[in-house]
């Protein structure tokens, strides 16, 4: 069977897992947890980074340290994984739901203008970049002066990154998790880089990097002695380690998943999104809009190859059902229509051409059925 993902790897992660578990270090002390922040924040390009136990514990040590509360509106995709709205609700603020552009599938610049005018007017925007597609917040939240306003857009609403799915993306020479007040990544087993489970919260405020640290460790200052209702939200030794030997190989590994996208946009560039202008994606996962996913994937399935669906809207969930107040009409369609492709680094050019081949077949199988 070929996987959708994988991680990639390699005897760098052995010998440092090795040397974590001899050190006796396993838990949340250890000398690879400062070694791993150091790097992630070296390869960025920010000041600090804050590692947590999984991607949805940074993405809400992020908004919680960005001063998200009670009685706050935050605007985030209708498209994307749940942890995103979740880590909102966990800070006891309210999703405001926006739906996707049609060809790029990041937040619709158009739709969340409506947020800033109407009653429904957002306090944050939580911004995604959909399967690693880079979003320009110069264009969807109006930041044309970001460098100078530190994650404020241009109508005063602060702004911070889901970057889980964008790890090594990039646009206007700006970095994914860097462009807003503070960004959030995921270290999952299908994430670019992995630690199995984990994250990382990013920023270049001194402020907000305290907080999160204070959040991440049950907001302890001293032996026992706690400011305020924190959570245990900190990575391990071991994890940390993993994610050393990861980072110092992403050149690599963002070669790789580069080589396997282009490859798919070569034999099936028009069923998949428009990359963002002036951007660099970080080639995180293919999905493409095949039609009837169902029928798409249960022949790859015949053929030993997995897939996944795309995320249900928001607006899909109980929980959620009312978050969108102008319609998710286009992050319905494409959970209609997409399907996640196997694009992990160690896949190889020819295995992509059997999985569009099939693609292709199955989609002329259903136009000449209908």
């Amino acid at each position: 069977m070929i996987p959708v993902s994988k991680p990639w790897l390699t005897e760098l992660e052995t010998k440092y897992v090795s040397e974590a578990l001899s050190s006796g270090w396993i838990s949340s002390n250890g000398p690879f947890i400062n070694r791993f922040e150091e790097k992630f924040a070296e390869y960025l390009g920010v000041k600090h980074a804050i590692s947590t136990c999984n991607g949805t514990a940074a993405c809400h040590i992020a908004l919680a340290a960005c001063g998200v509360g009670p009685g706050h509106k935050v605007a985030v995709p209708a498209m994307t994984f749940v942890a995103t709205a979740n880590a909102v609700a966990y800070c006891g603020a309210e999703v405001v739901g926006i739906d996707i552009c049609p060809k790029m599938w990041n937040m619709s610049a158009e739709k969340l203008c409506f947020e800033y005018h109407d009653a429904h007017k957002v306090d944050f925007v939580f911004l995604v970049h959909l399967y690693g597609n880079v979003c320009d917040p110069c264009v969807t939240v109006g930041c044309g002066g970001l460098g100078k306003t530190n994650g404020y857009t241009d109508h005063g609403v602060v702004l911070i990154e889901d970057a889980c799915e964008a790890l090594g993306g990039s646009v206007r020479d700006m970095k994914a998790g860097t462009m807003g007040k503070a960004g959030a990544f995921s270290f999952f087993g299908n994430k670019t880089i992995s630690t199995g489970e984990g994250g990382m919260v990013v920023t270049k405020d001194d402020d907000v990097a305290a907080k999160a640290r204070l959040l991440r460790g049950q907001g302890q200052t001293s032996r026992y002695y706690h400011e305020v209702v924190g959570y245990n939200y900190r990575m391990t030794n071991i994890q940390a380690a993993l994610g050393l030997a990861q980072i110092e190989r992403i050149k690599d590994i963002l070669a790789e998943k580069q080589r396997v996208y282009e490859r798919y946009e070569g034999k099936i560039g028009h069923l998949m999104q428009t990359r963002e202008f002036r951007s660099v994606p970080s080639y995180w996962a293919v999905t493409a809009k095949v039609g009837n996913p169902e029928q798409v994937s249960s022949i790859l399935v015949q053929n030993g190859i997995e897939t996944r669906r795309t995320f249900y809207p928001l607006n899909a969930l109980p929980m959620y059902k009312n978050c969108c107040p102008h319609g998710a009409k286009e992050s319905e369609l494409l959970r209609e229509t997409g399907l996640t492709l196997p694009s992990y680094p160690e896949l190889s050019n020819n295995e992509v051409d059997v999985i569009c081949d099939l693609v292709n077949s199955s989609l002329d199988k259903a136009r000449n059925d209908s």
